[in-house]
């Protein structure tokens, strides 16, 4: 990705008012690039897992840059638990 991009770092924990925080990023991120770090996360849950496939879905469409970096081997398997791939989010797996 070249140009301006917009960094988020997904915490551990959902906050308590769910995962209102990532949306709002994504919102105001909406036209640029954009990486998310998820290398807090060791297992994703549903609920921002969801967003996380609607972004990648929405940012390819838009032809904008999307990536996801730092997943753990948690919560890459908690992908593939769900019948996904890192293709999925737009993350590459280093070894």
């Amino acid at each position: 990705m070249s140009g301006d991009v917009c960094h988020y770092s997904m915490p551990p924990v959902r906050a308590g008012s769910g995962p209102a925080e990532l949306t709002d990023f994504l919102k105001a991120a909406d036209g640029a690039a954009v990486e998310i770090d998820l290398s807090a996360l060791d297992f994703p849950d549903t609920a921002r897992l969801q967003i996380l496939l609607a972004a990648a879905r929405h940012w390819r469409d838009q032809g904008d840059g999307f990536r996801t970096i730092n997943a753990s081997p948690g919560f890459l398997a908690g992908l593939g638990q769900a019948g996904l791939g890192p293709e999925d989010i737009a993350t590459e797996v280093t070894q």
